[in-house]
């Protein structure tokens, strides 16, 4: 602080030094806010960010000089998703200023699951900690969040479109008006309206003090980046940026929509005023939302393309283009789902009201470009070998056009371009060393690849003897490829880098392939890139799921620094936890759960349900793993414990995503299963063949009904891909062992040789003989994971028998079906299994109908696996009658049924002797008789037991009466046998039916009621 006078707030009361946690501090608004801190204020500073580079000049003194600040400012490298440093930083603080997000227009709608996982879900914490410990918050929000102007829904020509009611922005009136849900543009501004109200909410509830800022386009140094220059070659910055762009590379201006839309512009400086004084007056800022812009500032689009072009143009003394602009439409420039407000303009009423602030500047910075800049600004321009030359021939002003609106204003930018297949670094000395990746060439300098590179350093020492002044060095095998290496070489020029979980494994693995340890600098990259795998890949389940599917490059050697096995074995212990203990929706929810079952947090009920560690939240996300990966993952749960059922649903759901026709199988497990990562990946491009080899090499030998449906689908596919001989009789004997709880329209697979049958009936036939060598060889699934059959009424053989005979009857009517198949299968079970043959019978029966051309002999051959003693009552009537069957066929049901008939007949009798016995002595006791008799008719019932009695007798003798006159007809007759029969089922059914009504009439009543 340069001045010794003590600080006071608006209302004169003392200001006292405060520790400040700035959340993003290393972003555009922290960076500023941090140099007025340190600056301004005698208050200390916890700088929290990924990058540090736009504070740099803030923690590091430059040569035989210290810092004033130095012992009030601390960097913490952290990303608040998942750092457990987080809440101790906050306690340590009185106030805590949130700035992390993304807010890049560009990304709301092709990135907008991270946007929304940015702006709320990883806030979150911030919110949480602040109010469990008493801390103040300051979040910066954004003046996106009131969407588009009432105005807009009006005529173009009305005039109320003029009403500042109508148009002005108001923190207490104004509505949030959002575009369709198509329009993912609207997922930044709507998480950021959401985490409002739930800090305005924590505040009216749990008494938290905060303020929200919504900043109204602030602009000046640091704000982006130059696309290739001072930032990644691809992406789309802000607008000043890409105007800023477009101008040093003498392009078209592109207005986006034709530049229609209204904005107003506020420089950084003057904002971070307005932030001061919301630090230093809690009294006058708490519970308030805050507008924070410069409604005197509107310009649209169009206007600020037109603006910049002419400054410029006075700067830099080169004309403007013939035509400087060009309309493109917004889906061509942010893709599709874009959409935009029409107009922002802030109402300052309330921050005016509160801490009698007023933006000061009205020339949105563009005056404060100084044309003149001293000798030292322009040696340091002209130093600076990242900048292109032609640069370095313009005015003094152009560095500062850049240092006002969009970049840095010192440091060393460095710049890559390719030409064909050659990289060139945009630096003012000549290439005196060429890498060959891949016949990509990189024409770049030894120093700054020399200092980092422990490889190449020994490669240029070994060539220091070499005359040429070029040297070119070839790196076979390297890991990644050109675009690894392009990182790599970024590196050793200073050019940030960008870690993510997509690239970590490739740029881990060129760094070990380069040697770059620290022993040639300190924070070499290959020290960052296994800090960040550590800290950020490793803890966050979706980050571990991208690295791997990222690695598939570079797996080999991946595999030799194990950082397979390190991301394999994290997935594993994650699927082990319950999944709300890590990632979505919060690490920090732990199991509070409200009574009904949803997460709670601070007492509030969020809606969100707490998933098990049997659930199948994982099963999607591991998916778009490749084949290798998937199986070594599924490999690692195994051997950590997971159980069966989970991994087999996993294997399933991964199979039916790339697998055809396995959809039609899936069973009861068909629903939709849920992800924890939401983000979005590209499957994997799989060899369909190689897949189904893996998966039934990984299938646990385990028993369930829908696993038994996805084996015989699986199957069905391994005929259609044609996989070796090995699968398929792996797959057969896994579906054999657990055949009885399989269906009938699961084993009817097709033909897919050049068979003339329909059905494949040898496979069936082989998987019949699996089943009756290997019976319960295989353990079970949890009947409520996979089905399981848990009714005792039948045993395995038994069932098998009837789906088979079921199965036999479906295929017969193809009449290009042997009878020797249909004998080969029925003859597999062994004869214990079918307790009656009537579906054997059924099954013959529709072959013959079928193939009406069989002769006698083959007939009798294919009836001979029917064993007529075990065929029904019913089944014999009909096949004494059935006109398809060979003649001795039918005399040996006839035969059978009469033994069958004899039997039922003096089985009834009995029954009936037996009934008769047991019901006399009910009437035996005279004096109980007596009694029962004055009392409600049973008198009545008496008498008509004694009828019946008598009936019975006459029954007996007519039946005899029957079995003489058999006995006296010719007994060789054909005919005269089947009447017989005719005659005996009909006497065995009088008799059943005499049975029933006389038992229901032998029925003592209950004396009690009856006395009722």
């Amino acid at each position: 602080m340069a001045s010794g006078v003590a600080r006071v707030d608006l209302d004169g009361r003392p200001i006292g030094p405060m520790t400040i946690c700035v959340i993003g501090a290393g972003g555009f608004i922290g960076s500023h806010l941090c140099e007025a801190l340190m600056a301004e204020t005698p208050h200390r500073v916890l700088a929290l960010d990924v990058y540090s580079d736009k504070i740099r000049h803030l923690l590091e003194p430059p040569a035989a000089a210290a810092l004033p600040w130095a012992h009030r400012i601390q960097f913490h490298r952290l990303n608040i998703k998942h750092d457990s440093r987080l809440e101790g930083l906050i306690k340590m603080s009185d106030l805590t200023i949130n700035l992390a997000a993304i807010c890049t227009p560009a990304d709301y709608n092709t990135r907008p699951l991270d946007t929304i996982y940015s702006n709320f879900i990883d806030a979150l914490p911030v919110v949480k900690y602040c109010s469990e410990n008493g801390k103040r918050l300051i979040h910066f929000s954004t003046c996106e969040v009131y969407g588009k102007t009432i105005g807009s829904f009006l005529p173009k020509d009305s005039p109320l479109r003029q009403d500042p009611a109508y148009y002005m922005l108001s923190e207490d009136a104004s509505p949030c008006i959002f575009g369709p849900i198509e329009k993912q543009r609207w997922s930044y501004a709507c998480a950021k309206q959401l985490i409002e109200r739930l800090i305005y909410a924590e505040g009216a509830e749990n008494g938290l003090e905060f303020t929200i800022v919504r900043p109204f386009n602030w602009i000046g140094p640091r704000m982006d980046f130059i696309p290739g220059i001072d930032g990644p070659s691809e992406g789309v910055p802000r607008v000043l940026a890409c105007f800023s762009n477009a101008l040093l590379r003498r392009q078209q201006l592109k207005l986006v929509d034709g530049g229609q839309s209204q904005r107003t512009f506020i420089f950084i400086k003057d904002a971070i005023e307005a932030v001061l004084l919301m630090i230093e007056n809690p009294a006058r800022a708490n519970g308030h939302i805050f507008n924070v812009g410069n409604p005197n500032n509107e310009v649209t689009v169009r206007q600020l393309a037109e603006m910049m072009t002419q400054v410029y143009s006075k700067v830099s003394d080169e004309p403007p283009l013939e035509v400087p602009t060009i309309d493109v439409s917004s889906k061509e420039f942010y893709g599709e789902g874009y959409d935009d407000s029409d107009k922002r303009i802030p109402d300052m009423t309330i921050i005016n009201r509160q801490l009698g602030w007023n933006p000061k500047d009205i020339t949105m910075g563009l005056a404060r470009i100084d044309p003149h800049l001293s000798t030292q600004d322009l040696s340091l321009v002209e130093a600076e070998v990242g900048l292109p030359r032609y640069w370095t021939r313009k005015k003094r002003g152009v560095r500062g056009f850049l240092s006002c609106l969009v970049m840095a204003p010192a440091g060393k930018v460095y710049g890559f371009h390719r030409e064909g297949s050659h990289w060139f670094c945009t630096a003012a000395l000549p290439s005196d060393i060429t890498i060959i990746v891949e016949s990509i060439n990189f024409h770049l300098h030894k120093f700054p690849l020399v200092s980092k590179c422990g490889k190449i350093a020994d490669k240029c020492e070994e060539s220091s003897s070499s005359e040429d002044r070029t040297f070119t060095l070839e790196l076979d095998d390297f890991p990644g490829g050109p675009d690894s290496f392009l990182v790599a070489a970024k590196f050793c020029y200073g050019v940030r880098v960008e870690l993510t979980p997509r690239n970590i494994v490739t740029v881990y693995c060129a760094a070990d392939f380069l040697e770059m340890t620290d022993a040639y600098g300190e924070g070499n990259l290959l020290s960052k890139s296994e800090s960040y795998l550590h800290k950020n890949v490793l803890r966050n389940w979706k980050d571990c799921i991208l690295a791997l599917q990222s690695s598939e490059a570079v797996i080999t050697y991946a595999e030799k620094l194990q950082i397979l096995n390190k991301c394999l074995n994290t997935l594993s212990t994650m699927v082990c936890t319950d999944p709300s203990l890590f990632g979505w929706p919060m690490m920090m929810y732990g199991s509070l759960q409200s009574p009904g079952g949803s997460i709670l947090w601070n007492g509030i009920n969020t809606g969100a349900r707490i998933r098990s560690s049997e659930s199948d939240w994982w099963f999607e996300d591991i998916s778009y793993l490749s084949v290798g990966v998937f199986e070594r993952l599924i490999r690692t749960m195994e051997s950590r414990g997971v159980r069966s059922e989970n991994l087999a649903g996993a294997i399933m759901h991964y199979a039916r995503k790339y697998l055809p026709g396995l959809g039609r199988w899936q069973g009861a497990q068909s629903g939709k299963t849920r992800t924890v990562a939401s983000f979005s990946l590209t499957p994997v491009t799989v060899d369909q063949r190689v897949l189904l080899e893996s998966i039934v090499n990984l299938l646990p030998e385990k028993k369930g009904r829908s696993f038994c449906r996805f084996l015989l689908g699986l199957l069905r596919v391994a005929f259609i891909l044609d996989v070796n001989h090995t699968c398929r009789d792996a797959l057969e004997r896994r579906i054999g062992v657990q055949l009885e709880l399989a269906t009938l329209d699961s084993l009817l697979i097709p033909t897919y040789s050049d068979s003339d049958t329909l059905y494949d009936t040898d496979c069936i036939e082989r998987i019949v003989h699996y089943f009756v060598s290997l019976e319960s060889k295989a353990s079970s699934f949890s009947p409520a994971s996979f089905e399981l059959e848990t009714s005792p009424s039948a045993g395995p053989s038994t069932k098998v028998a009837k789906l088979i005979d079921a199965y036999i009857a479906e295929v017969a009517s193809d009449v290009n079906l042997k009878p020797h198949k249909i004998c080969s299968i029925a003859e597999a079970l062994p004869d214990t299994s079918r307790v009656l043959h009537d579906g054997l019978y059924r099954a013959v029966d529709i072959y013959l109908k079928a193939h009406p051309w069989l002769s006698d002999k083959d007939k009798e051959e294919l009836c001979n696996i029917i064993d007529y003693q075990r065929l029904s009552i019913d089944a014999c009537a009909h096949a004494s009658q059935n006109e398809r069957l060979p003649l001795r066929v039918v005399l040996q049901v006839l035969f059978f049924e009469q033994m069958q008939l004899r039997t039922a007949l003096a089985g009834c009798l009995n029954v009936l002797d037996t009934e008769s016995a047991a019901a006399g002595p009910v009437s035996a006791p005279t004096n109980m008789a007596g009694q029962i008799v004055q009392r409600d008719g049973w008198v009545a019932v008496v008498r008509e037991n004694q009828v019946l009695k008598v009936d019975m007798e006459k029954m007996r003798s007519r039946v005899g009466e029957l079995e003489e006159e058999f006995r006296k007809s010719d007994a060789s007759s054909f005919h005269d046998l089947r009447m017989h029969n005719q005659i005996m089922l009909k006497a065995v059914a009088l008799l059943q039916e005499s049975r029933s009504s006389m038992h229901g009439l032998l029925v003592i009543p209950d004396t009690e009621r009856v006395s009722r």
